[in-house]
């Protein structure tokens, strides 16, 4: 149902695979690999514009710019001015292919609803309930079987898009993975510290930290 999500998703997974690609070329290498693989980020990040969906875009990069400056930094990479210099050349590939998206996008939410913000009555509205942390285990705990109008409201968004099943294998390695965390290395730290965070966001204003973005 949601396509432009998993074109998003699975784009950030390529620039994820391209960005490891260009934190293991040697600082003493050659400009033009890093140059290379910088455009090719880029370029993933311009279909991710014009063809994925822009809230998920923006997580993806939430989630890139951090772990870009982090392993900069650990496998010292050089100067932040060509971390700067890089992020710049990825930012302006991704966004002037994404333009034809992005630009008239902007444009539209300037003349909407959209322009003053959003109230705080519908930033709650996306909050993820602390209960529904049971789907984890249990998909069809909040599901209301009944055939009714009212079971049919319930049913609907935004409940159907808080489902977090991802079967109990999967879930049990997640968690048996965590007991080894120190041992699988500066990566797995990484993952799991994001993990929890957007955790914690998720929750929205059930939490304090739900009004940052806000």
């Amino acid at each position: 149902m949601h396509l432009t999500v998993l074109t998003s998703f699975y784009l950030f997974l390529a620039q994820l695979f391209v960005l490891e690609k260009l934190l293991e070329i040697s600082p003493s290498a050659p400009w033009s690999k890093r140059f290379v693989w910088t455009m090719i980020m880029g370029l993933l990040l311009g279909l991710s514009v014009l063809g994925g969906h822009p809230q998920i875009t923006f997580y993806s990069l939430l989630f890139l710019g951090p772990y870009w400056l982090f392993w900069w930094v650990v496998k010292r990479k050089g100067s932040y001015g060509k971390l700067g210099l890089y992020g710049f050349l990825y930012a302006i590939v991704g966004l002037g292919i994404g333009a034809g998206q992005f630009l008239p996008m902007l444009e539209f939410t300037r003349q909407s609803t959209r322009a003053s913000g959003l109230s705080t009555a519908a930033l709650e509205r996306f909050n993820f309930p602390i209960s529904d942390l049971v789907t984890f285990v249990l998909p069809f705990a909040k599901f209301d079987p009944n055939h009714t109008l009212e079971a049919f409201v319930n049913n609907g968004w935004p409940t159907d898009e808080r489902y977090v099943y991802m079967g109990i294998v999967g879930l049990g390695f997640a968690l048996a993975g965590m007991l080894f965390i120190r041992r699988l290395g500066s990566r797995a730290v990484f993952f799991v510290a994001v993990a929890l965070l957007a955790m914690l966001f998720a929750f929205g204003s059930q939490f304090t930290t739900g009004y940052i973005f806000a």
